[in-house]
């Protein structure tokens, strides 16, 4: 009786010791370069932002070819999205969903990274809302 126990006890300890290392374990690491493509739903057009993101460790930097879309913080996976938390501060004459910040959904297909939000603002829910796409089109570095 006393085998089982201890057998059941390993296997316990390496079942959620397996669990929370798969957890600390995020989908991306080095450096992707790309663009981040903005997509409103008016007839405006914006150019798109030449862009490059280094992943390390739970850590972001980008670089990117206008200012106000560089930025670096942390970020972590949760509920199947990337959750991304700039840590910078920036001045408010700007679009600030051009930084990467709050929650993404992400495919990685290969080398491709592809990461998308999507903003909806709604006055009147009876009404049209406006929806703005915010995606970044990468692929990993070779480094």
């Amino acid at each position: 009786m006393k085998k089982h126990l201890a057998a059941l006890a390993i296997l316990t300890v390496l079942f959620f010791g397996c669990k929370k290392s798969a957890d600390k374990n995020l989908p991306l690491q080095g450096t992707y370069i790309g663009e981040l493509i903005v997509r409103p739903s008016t007839y405006q057009l914006i150019p798109n932002s030449p862009t490059e993101i280094s992943f390390n460790s739970g850590n972001f930097i980008v670089k990117a070819g206008d200012k106000p879309t560089s930025g670096s913080g942390n970020f972590k996976l949760e509920n199947n999205l990337l959750v991304f938390s700039d840590a910078n501060i920036y001045t408010a004459d700007f679009d600030w969903n051009r930084i990467l910040n709050g929650n993404y959904s992400y495919q990685i297909k290969g080398d491709s990274l592809i990461l998308k939000k999507t903003i909806s603002l709604c006055k009147d829910p009876a009404q049209n809302c406006l929806t703005t796409i915010y995606q970044y089109n990468l692929i990993k570095k070779n480094n």
